[in-house]
């Protein structure tokens, strides 16, 4: 595997550069993968604030983001789905800091489980 610098990667994939200004802002940001049947299936970035509310964003692909803001209580105050620029660019743009007057605070409606595409193939009935 070859190892290229975090500027190549910014010139191959230009949302990088917006996903590193998110994830070195604020709170400290902790980043893992997730598995399916053994094999990695994208990465998941979250941060803590110091009241207790967590933001979340899992990648599958450039086309298959999702973000989570939940309150210290663990209820979904804020969610955005897209593709990795259109996520980064809304928590960039929405998600303040917990304690600023206009961060989002009130809970959202629950959705069903699986909103979030388990893989970026095209459905074909």
């Amino acid at each position: 595997m070859d190892v290229i610098t975090v500027e190549d990667a910014i010139r191959e994939y230009p949302e990088l550069a917006r996903l590193f200004l998110l994830t070195h802002t604020g709170a400290a940001w902790q980043v893992t993968h997730f598995r399916q049947a053994g094999e990695v299936k994208g990465l998941m970035w979250r941060r803590l604030w110091p009241n207790r509310t967590l933001d979340e964003l899992g990648i599958r692909d450039q086309t298959n983001a999702r973000s989570v803001r939940k309150d210290p209580q663990g209820v979904r105050i804020w969610e955005e789905l897209g593709t990795v620029g259109d996520v980064v660019d809304k928590m960039l743009e929405q998600l303040l800091p917990p304690d600023a007057p206009l961060a989002p605070h009130l809970g959202l409606p629950r959705v069903a489980a699986g909103a979030f595409r388990r893989d970026a193939r095209l459905w074909v009935p």
